[in-house]
């Protein structure tokens, strides 16, 4: 279920039974509902969902250690400053995509916020402070004649922000 939605999504424990709306598709081998499906219904299943822990530097430290096209179990918010604008900011989506280090990983663990929405993104830049919330994937698309291997560690589409307050 790439990309679910819905109400509950972040409660989505191993386990649970869930019912989901959209269409199917093979992708690559893989049978999936594409992006824009809705999560409809869940039954929580003996686990409970994974909470996020408090400490940056271990959610960032377990998004590192993911597999190829792995995700974190859970949402995370994560504080860093950007070091790029990876696409400029489009009209039409009111998105943005822009890479960030966030503090402690001495500049060694770039995560790229895809898609990133929020209020003033149009106005964001290099430099900004900013706190960005979604879901944490280890990116994977292997290389093609045309295109080399990306592997990279992102916030999936559907990221939020806000800017961050810094304290002393």
């Amino acid at each position: 279920c790439y990309r679910l939605g819905g109400e509950d999504v972040a409660l989505i424990a191993l386990g649970d039974t869930i019912t989901v709306t959209g269409t199917i598709k093979n992708y690559g081998g893989t049978i999936e509902f594409i992006a824009g499906c809705s999560l409809d219904d869940r039954i929580p299943g003996e686990n409970e969902a994974p909470v996020a822990p408090t400490d940056p530097k271990e959610i960032v430290d377990a998004a590192f250690a993911l597999e190829k096209g792995a995700s974190l179990p859970y949402m995370a918010t994560l504080t860093g400053t950007i070091t790029e604008i990876v696409t400029l900011y489009d009209e039409q989506y009111k998105n943005i995509t822009v890479n960030i280090e966030v503090e402690g990983t001495d500049g060694k663990k770039i995560i790229e916020c895809y898609r990133l929405k929020g209020e003033g993104a149009e106005n964001l830049a290099v430099g900004d402070v900013i706190a960005v919330t979604g879901q944490l994937t280890c990116y994977y698309k292997p290389a093609t004649e045309d295109k080399p291997e990306l592997d990279k560690i992102e916030f999936n589409s559907g990221c939020t922000f806000v800017p961050a307050t810094i304290e002393d």
